[in-house]
């Protein structure tokens, strides 16, 4: 400043400008805005608003651009959309609606003394004269309300449960709360202003936005309440939209209503209305997406994909299943009958150690507070000791996580447990027994004493004797949060209903994955005369684990095709067999006359069967009702999936794909050094200023060059630096060989990664020029399965007498190691000379593990020298490395998505397809 005034006493320009030289100085772009370039194609042309008709400087960028459009335009591009109509925006997490929404949801589901709350004006008073009154509300203060102004005068807050947390309610008004307190008036004339307040606070990270924009728009806002609405900022967003909670009508008493309104007036929460027959809203806010995402084309394309509201991986999963779908349809020349999809989701050991770690401090946090109340029986100091010593060994089983749950005493007695004798004294229990469903969750578990499980009810529910006596104390677990409202309700639960047991075959069936969810729908628009539904991965389990249908993921990758085969059989079984899934299909229909005849007995439920239900149905003879013909002989079809386990003929086909990322390994290393082989920088001399060691390559191709007198082929790694240069201009990748391949001329340019080839009989997949895997699978007799099985599984299962078929499958190996995995024969002949009857029962073990990995198509690396101190064999054997191959030899295999479509080229001298 002080230059600008000493200097514009001779130069007029300065002074004249000096505002506008001062802004250059100082102008910050503000982060909503992006780009000021106006690009078409730009993305970011969706949310900035400016005057397109003069340009956009430091000193008139105010003038230019509108600031709260544009804001509101970035926040918006950002916002999730709503979960169930995609391209609708979701509701600011603190909206009122948003929040009478989340409130009602909750209380729909609270107990008192047992019972619901089913007053509807009683729970609009709650809503208006408590919770809307405070911030936040405890059981204590509910139930000194309800005393007050209920039936319920004698109420305490032990009579209440149901809500998310334990003691207190999840959900609040707090929004109603500030702005009532704050003089505003919240009613159907004033909402609509108060919730655009609410979404500008959410919206306005900069505050003198939210100010100027409340000054123009509303006027008569006071002084003190623009104070708090500028002080008090919103945050989040909810995962539902204003059109899905008001705007999509159902049916509720014969009338239309909206979700909002059938919350209101039932005891139901959100799920339960939205998928309560009914109301109707499935079918409403199916027609609702069906108009956002207008007619379907003649056939799928990416772009019905990319505007998926979902995760760039769940995409590319919706996209492999769509391709799937669609080549198989172009092969049978046909739709199919049905198509089931199955989505399975299983815990990373990362994540296994993080829900340890988990449960660990969640118990800890539970007996710190049960030591802060007085009142409360004091946490055993059993209990605090092995809470200490699972927190130093950072273990803790479903048995150990159980017994701190229920403080050291069995469920169903009260009895104390020895927490040294676990294994020998007590047994989990399925609290709901198995026969009913399949749920092996904490909250359908109990940890008792043995013989404590031996069920005297005839429905197998817990006699009236262990309700009766033990219901103080399980409700006592409640209250403190060491069992939840399921639970509870699994345990004091005297019978089994009819409309229970269709419940459960549901729960067993309906798979809510968002990729399946996703899947579903884009197969039901575009191939409305195919049967499509989701079956859950745990259905498949059970079948597997009833007939000894073993899944050994470190045998070969034909547990994917298992598993879909699995899927496909019991979808087409529930269609058939399982009335009330669809109440008027054809073998509905036929299976409730069958019903009708037999007078009920198709709805008994075997309570012998451990594995629920749908499988205890499957495992049975069905008969046609019209002419007693079996038209499902279980016994048939059990044998006919034993057999397809036996099947080899699978296709396996691997994802190939061009990498990127990090373009180096970023350890540098200093001037002079061998290792430092790529410049820090362009020109920069390694020698003189070091450098990297390793460059990754995105891709491979095939050369050949002059090597004295003879011309020679190879294999090279394309770096990922150069690949964007090489896509612009293919001479770069040339220049880039000159240097180390004399008259080098490109065979092949591209070679993706993962690419299978065949060489000199083996099967391959390159990882790089020099370094390839197995991709050959291993297929074993299937009455061998289950000694590998237990190998992996359950090791300490294994018995002297299952030595045999160890010793049967070293041979195998080894015979196929030397037959069918030509790569790998220097270890076949190096496996001939040992004696493998000097091998001891566990090692055995041990050389049948380290092979598989020799064998299995993951390359991974065989520890032989180490896991058994045997000098024939040595470590690092399976993967394939600093192998140079010869391109003469090399046969590329292109195949389809499905495998059913393949290609075999020579790579070279002869180009064309063999």
């Amino acid at each position: 400043m002080k230059i600008l005034d000493a200097q514009g006493k001779y130069y007029p320009t300065l002074r004249e400008n000096r505002e506008k030289i001062l802004s250059i100085c100082t102008f910050r772009l503000p982060y909503y805005v992006g780009p000021l370039y106006q690009d078409k194609n730009s993305p970011f042309q969706k949310w900035i608003v400016r005057d397109m008709t003069q340009p956009a400087y430091p000193w008139n960028f105010f003038d230019v651009v509108n600031q709260t459009e544009t804001a509101e335009g970035f926040i918006a591009n950002l916002t999730n959309k709503c979960t169930y109509l995609p391209i609708k925006d979701v509701l600011p997490l603190h909206s009122l609606l948003y929040e009478e929404y989340l409130m009602l949801n909750e209380l729909n589901r609270v107990r008192v003394k047992g019972n619901l709350i089913r007053d509807v004006q009683l729970k609009k008073r709650m809503m208006d004269e408590l919770f809307a009154k405070n911030k936040s509300v405890s059981y204590k203060v509910f139930a000194k309300w309800l005393r007050q102004n209920s039936p319920y005068t004698d109420v305490t807050e032990n009579d209440i449960s149901g809500t998310q947390e334990p003691g207190k309610f999840t959900a609040s008004l707090r929004t109603r709360y500030d702005l009532e307190k704050h003089g505003f008036t919240v009613n159907d004339q004033t909402t609509e202003q108060l919730e655009t307040l609410v979404r500008w606070s959410t919206i306005f990270e900069d505050r003198s936005i939210l100010k100027k924009l409340i000054q123009e728009k509303y006027p008569d806002v006071t002084a003190t309440q623009l104070s708090f609405l500028v002080q008090r900022r919103y945050t989040g967003w909810g995962r539902l939209s204003e059109k899905l909670l008001t705007g999509v009508l159902g049916e509720y008493e014969n009338q239309p209503a909206t979700i909002m309104e059938v919350l209101r007036a039932t005891n139901e929460n959100f799920m339960q209305v939205l998928n309560n027959p009914q109301y109707h809203f499935q079918e409403k806010i199916a027609k609702e997406r069906l108009m956002e995402l207008g007619e379907p084309k003649e056939e799928i394309e990416y772009d019905e994909i990319r505007k998926l509201q979902v995760s760039p991986a769940l995409k590319r999963g919706i996209w492999t299943a769509v391709r799937i779908v669609k080549e198989l349809i172009e092969h049978q020349g046909c739709h199919p009958h049905a198509i089931y999809l199955e989505n399975t989701r299983e815990e990373t050991p990362d994540e296994k150690k993080q829900r340890t770690q988990s449960r660990l401090n969640q118990v800890e946090q539970m007996y710190k507070e049960l030591a802060e109340d007085k009142t409360a029986e004091k946490v055993p100091s059993e209990c605090w000791e092995v809470l200490k010593n699972c927190k130093d060994k950072k273990k803790l089983d479903d048995q150990q996580y159980l017994y701190l749950l229920q403080l050291g005493k069995s469920l169903y007695s009260g009895k104390p447990l020895d927490f040294d004798q676990l294994s020998a004294t007590t047994e989990i229990d399925h609290i709901l027994p198995r026969c009913y469903i399949v749920d092996n969750s904490i909250e359908n578990r109990a940890l008792v004493l043995k013989g404590e499980n031996q069920r005297k009810a005839d429905n197998l529910l817990l006699a009236d004797s262990i309700r009766d006596s033990q219901r103080p104390w399980w409700n006592y677990l409640r209250q403190k949060g060491f069992m939840g409202e399921k639970k509870f309700k699994n345990l004091t639960r005297s019978m089994v209903s009819a409309d229970d047991k269709q419940k459960f075959v549901a729960r067993q069936l309906v798979e809510t994955g968002q990729m399946v969810q996703c899947v579903t729908e884009l197969f039901k628009r575009y191939y409305p005369d195919v049967h499509v539904s989701g079956i859950k991965a745990g259905l498949s389990s059970e079948l597997r684990e009833q007939y000894g249908l073993y899944k050994i993921r470190e045998l070969n990758d034909m547990h994917h095709a298992y598993d879909a085969f699995l899927a496909a059989t019991m979808g087409n079984f529930v269609e058939r067999f399982i009335p009330w899934l669809d109440s008027e299909s054809s073998a509905a229909i036929r299976v409730r006359k069958a019903q009708k005849a037999n007078k009920g007995d198709d709805n008994k439920v075997d309570l012998s069967s451990k594995h629920g239900m749908i499988l205890a149905k499957f495992s049975q003879d069905q008969e046609d009702p019209d002419t007693g013909e079996i038209i499902h002989n279980a016994q048939q079809e059990i044998c006919y999936l034993k057999a397809v386990w036996g099947y080899h003929d699978g296709h396996v086909v691997f994802l190939k794909r061009q990498k990127s990322g990090a373009i180096y390994d970023e350890s540098r290393y200093r001037a002079g050094s061998v290792k430092a082989k790529l410049c820090l920088k362009k020109d920069l001399d390694t020698m003189k200023y070091g450098g990297y060691n390793k460059e990754y390559p995105a891709y491979i191709a095939a050369i050949s060059y002059q090597k004295g007198k003879k011309r020679v082929g190879e294999l090279v790694n394309v770096p990922i630096y150069l690949a964007e240069a090489i896509e612009q201009n293919p001479k770069v990748l040339v220049d880039y060989l000159e240097k180390d391949y004399p008259g080098v001329q490109i065979i092949r340019p591209k070679i993706l990664m993962n690419q299978r080839i065949e060489y000199e009989g083996s099967e391959l997949l390159l990882r790089s020029c020099s370094e390839m895997y197995n991709a050959r699978e291993l297929f074993i007799p299937t009455y061998l399965h289950h000694t590998l099985w237990k190998l992996y599984k359950a090791p300490k299962q294994l018995q002297p007498d299952d030595e045999e078929h160890l010793n049967t499958l070293i041979s195998l190996l080894i015979e196929k190691m030397e037959k069918q995995y030509p790569i790998f024969n220097g270890v076949a002949k190096r496996m001939s000379v040992i004696d493998f009857d000097t091998l001891c029962f566990q090692e055995k073990c041990i050389f049948i593990v380290e092979t598989m990995k020799v064998m299995a198509v993951n390359g991974q690396y065989a520890m032989y020298k180490t896991a058994l101190s045997r000098k024939e064999l040595s470590d690092n054997q399976g993967r394939i490395t600093n192998k140079v191959l010869n391109l003469s030899h090399i046969t590329l295999i292109d195949q389809s998505i499905t495998g059913l479509r393949e290609k075999r080229t020579k790579l070279w001298p002869d180009s064309e397809p063999s």
